[in-house]
């Protein structure tokens, strides 16, 4: 019998390829160091392997980072530094500064501006294919843009592009083939037509993030041609609602599988919604998202941002005046006439956090596709009560024919208040009451009362929490009060 071949014996590139997975979800160049202290034969093997130090982390100190950069060789190397990591970034870049033709992705958070940003601004990181930049600073919107690669186009080879809350110049850059493009809070104007060009170029692009572009120029009166992203898969654009509707309006996206979309509606307008007419070129893909839904999702928040989870689309709407529940009706209602009868068989989970809507608001939300799932969720930030919605879970909303609220409901998820769960339990104790008896006049399927499935009291974790005791007693009420009813708890982080 043959004896076994020890670890040793392996061949190197095996070798090399186990420690590289050893280092994934951990400190990668302090992991190499207690790999090299193992015996002779690790520390030759990683002392040889260039690739095994290419990334470099300024969370393993300097020291660490200088041994990287001097033994990652011609590979191509990742820097990644965050806020508060205990290297500075200008230590950090001119640390890393002798390999900036090797720099293959670059990925910086800080919080106070650098004096420079190294050789990113420099045309000599000629193999950079990601920059991710990130400012947790102020913006000012004053703030000179930030210069990149000497003011002139971003090395050919460029494929991803992350920035948040940093004055950058896209013009200068000549900005082509991109895979992911973010841009987010940039505290300088950008021209539109600088973002359209980008797009235009990068017919390759996968991932699309606008957001709070609040500088954003106003694009001239130019008649922009479609523009073709056959490879986008995901977009998230939050901008105002005009540069939200010209970009939905131009570009193309027959493989889109999710799109984050934020209105801002600052004043009341005779278009309850910016869904109202959707632009034509993007109702074949508007379609196509809303197919996949299995529950449409409704959430109300005390925040005043209203929005709706519909298969692949999530649209907010962030309204300022008095026609939040309108609104969203509105829109609830023109995505289910785009899926057409498709929808008529979806039901509705709607979440209220710190609000209490008034019956007249409620009777809007009833108005539409069954609620088959309730979440109320009182908030400290929030004076507002959830007392209107328990109410009138319990009581008949409306006569000759009787109408409940949210008849078809089945689960109810409440965040546990003090005082209020009795109010809870009393509504829902004449609401089961109601259904048992079956003491309906409606003939009408849509209005008879189907019995609660489901209760489910959420409880916040810590110390402002409810003491576990206390939870267990609630839940036995409402377990003797309701027996053929799941009654169950659950822990949220506050």
């Amino acid at each position: 019998m043959s004896n076994p071949l020890s670890f040793n014996d392996l061949p190197q590139e095996l070798v090399i390829m186990i420690f590289r997975l050893s280092m994934e979800n951990s400190s990668h160049l302090k992991t190499l160091v207690q790999l090299s202290l193992v015996c002779r034969a690790w520390k030759a093997t990683v002392d040889a392997a260039p690739p095994l130090w290419t990334s470099i982390n300024a969370a393993d100190g300097l020291r660490h980072v200088n041994n990287a950069i001097q033994r990652s060789g011609e590979a191509p190397i990742d820097l990644t530094l965050w806020q508060d990591d205990s290297v500075s970034l200008d230590d950090f870049l001119q640390a890393a500064r002798t390999k900036a033709a090797h720099w293959r992705s670059v990925a910086l958070d800080f919080d106070v501006h650098p004096a420079s940003y190294g050789d990113l601004e420099t045309s000599m990181c000629t193999s950079l294919e990601v920059l991710k930049l990130s400012s947790s600073a102020e913006p000012v919107s004053s703030q000179t843009p930030t210069r990149l690669f000497n003011g002139g186009p971003a090395p050919s080879t460029l494929r991803v592009l992350h920035v948040f809350r940093l004055p950058i110049q896209l013009a200068p850059m000549r900005l082509f083939n991109l895979s992911s493009l973010v841009l987010r809070r940039s505290p300088t104007a950008l021209p539109m037509e600088d973002i359209v060009l980008v797009l235009k170029k990068s017919p390759t692009l996968v991932h699309l993030h606008l957001e709070d572009l609040h500088a954003l120029h106003t694009p001239t009166l130019i008649d922009y041609k479609p523009i073709y992203l056959g490879s986008l898969t995901s977009s998230i654009i939050r901008l105002t609602t005009p540069m939200t509707l010209l970009l939905l309006s131009i570009i193309q996206t027959p493989s889109l599988q999710s799109a984050d979309l934020h209105f801002t509606l600052d004043e009341p307008t005779s278009t309850s919604h910016p869904l109202t007419s959707p632009p034509t070129t993007f109702v074949p893909t508007l379609r196509r998202l809303l197919s996949s839904a299995k529950l449409i999702i409704v959430d109300l928040d005390c925040s005043k941002i209203f929005s709706i989870v519909f298969g692949d689309l999530e649209i907010a709407l962030e309204v300022s005046d008095t026609m939040g529940y309108q609104r969203i009706k509105d829109l609830l209602d023109t995505l289910m006439t785009h899926l057409g009868d498709d929808a008529k068989a979806l039901e509705v989970r709607l979440r209220i956090t710190g609000l209490d809507p008034s019956l007249q608001d409620l009777n809007l939300v009833n108005c539409g596709p069954m609620v088959a799932e309730l979440c109320i969720c009182q908030v400290p930030w929030s004076h507002e009560v959830p007392e209107t919605i328990i109410e009138a879970l319990g009581n008949p909303i409306g006569s000759d024919p009787t109408r409940w609220l949210f008849p078809k409901l089945r689960i109810i998820n409440y965040r546990l208040t003090t005082g209020v769960h009795e109010m809870l339990e009393t509504a829902l104790q004449k609401r089961y009451q109601a259904a048992q008896t079956q003491q309906m006049l409606d003939s009408d399927v849509r209005h008879r009362l189907s019995p609660l499935k489901e209760i489910c009291l959420v409880n916040k974790a810590g110390s402002s929490g409810w003491k576990s005791q206390e939870v267990k007693d609630i839940r036995k009420k409402f377990q003797t009060m309701f027996p053929e009813i799941t009654v169950s708890t659950t822990i949220r982080m506050p």
